[in-house]
């Protein structure tokens, strides 16, 4: 959502505090079901439409001006899909300016004028396939009003019920994000091994047990933990994504876990053919989970003595290859299993 004349207005009175906004937003879509998106000019990401509800203005005259300015159309509203606030919704601009907003959705057809840029607020505007949305060129604000308006689920068309999702690989080759990005495409939770893991450090009677198991409790019990979660999640008909160093053991035991609940398994591997980045990703990484240590280089070159590089997959990703690439391959295995 772009800065409008509005919010600068205020910030010259109230300065750089959090600022709590109405605003609308608006989903325009076309006979094939197609959204209509824009590219704000000062993120360079892709958003849906929408502002600051201007003094005196309803918000259906806000989201019918806002289609008129960013992307050139006149729409005919329909219903209102949501009314959305909370953290996902608070933006920090590139200036330091924080705001909150409260945002009324609206569903939309066009029905006059010809998609276009304004040149100033948007650089570009284009209609989108609902299983092509630009998820990972888009805010964290966009993604959460799609996923809450129910247009960001791309594979609901093939999938009939919950997926499993797998996602492995050595330390620092990118599973994180990759599991992120997969339960946005799957609106699902992540659960991550080191952090489940990380519930049992201040036992020191729980972590002598472990260290004296063979093979590593640290390994048997955590994924156990995870296939039990999994489980739960599963049986109340989500999807759920895992995300950790699996083995083959740990992944013949989630095969048999998914067959017996019934659901597909998908399996993505994670690998950076990029030896720098790969090493850059480690060095100096902190992800904050209470309690838990951070790797070194040498733990990763630890794990690759006892590495299988031939591990059965669904999906192999270079995490070096380039955002979009990896997104679209991510996109099509999900929706080829989940059929």
């Amino acid at each position: 959502m772009p800065i409008s004349p509005h919010i600068r207005w205020l910030r010259e009175r109230v300065g750089h505090g959090l600022l709590l906004l109405p605003s609308a937003a608006v989903l325009p879509r076309d006979e094939d079901g197609r959204l209509l998106l824009v590219r704000v000019t000062d993120s360079d990401r892709w958003a849906a439409i929408g502002g600051a509800v201007e003094p005196g203005e309803s918000p259906e005259d806000c989201a019918r001006r806002e289609a008129e300015e960013e992307a050139g159309v006149t729409v005919r509203l329909g219903g209102v899909l949501a009314v959305l606030g909370g953290p996902e919704y608070l933006i920090e601009y590139p200036n330091g300016d924080r705001t909150a907003y409260v945002s009324t959705v609206f569903d939309a057809t066009v029905s006059g004028g010809e998609p276009r840029p304004d040149g100033d607020e948007t650089s570009e505007v284009r209609w989108w396939p609902a299983d092509e949305l630009p998820l990972s060129d888009m805010s964290a604000f966009t993604r959460a009003l799609l996923r809450d308006t129910g247009w960001r689920r791309p594979s609901d068309r093939h999938r009939t019920g919950p997926l499993l999702v797998v996602v492995t690989g050595l330390p620092g080759a990118g599973k994180s994000t990759v599991a992120a990005e997969v339960a946005e495409l799957l609106s699902c939770p992540v659960l991550a091994h080191d952090w489940v893991m990380s519930g049992l450090r201040p036992y020191p009677e729980v972590q002598r047990t472990l260290d004296r198991m063979r093979p590593s409790g640290h390994r048997t019990v955590g994924w156990s933990m995870l296939g039990a979660l999994a489980r739960s999640q599963l049986r109340s008909s989500s999807s759920v994504v895992l995300d950790g160093v699996a083995r083959q053991d740990e992944l013949a035991a989630l095969r048999e876990l998914a067959a017996e609940e019934g659901v597909p398994m998908v399996t993505v591997l994670c690998e950076c053919s990029d030896a720098t980045a790969h090493r850059s990703r480690v060095v100096g990484r902190r992800r904050g989970i209470p309690g838990w240590y951070e790797l070194d280089w040498e733990d990763v070159e630890r794990a690759r003595s006892n590495w299988d590089p031939a591990l059965a997959a669904d999906l192999r990703l270079d995490t070096a290859a380039a955002e979009d690439d990896v997104s679209g391959q991510l996109r099509s295995v999900l929706a080829d299993r989940g059929r």
